[in-house]
C-alpha cells in the first residue's frame, strides 16, 4: 500500500466517534473550537454550543 499523506490537518464542525478517530494511521493536527468536549465514555466528541 502507497502512502502519500504523512499527516493531516482535521477541521471537523461535527461529531466523531473514537473508532473514526482510531482509523487514522498518520499524525493529525485538530481544528477544533474552544467548547469541543471529547469523552471517552461517551465515545465521540462533540461541540458544546455557547452560552
Amino acid at each position: 500500500m502507497l502512502n502519500y499523506l504523512d499527516s493531516v490537518v482535521i477541521c471537523h464542525p461535527a461529531p466523531v466517534s473514537i473508532k473514526e478517530i482510531n482509523v487514522i494511521k498518520i499524525p493529525p493536527s485538530w481544528v477544533c473550537t474552544e467548547k469541543t468536549i471529547c469523552s471517552s465514555r461517551q465515545k465521540e466528541c462533540w461541540l458544546k454550543p455557547y452560552s
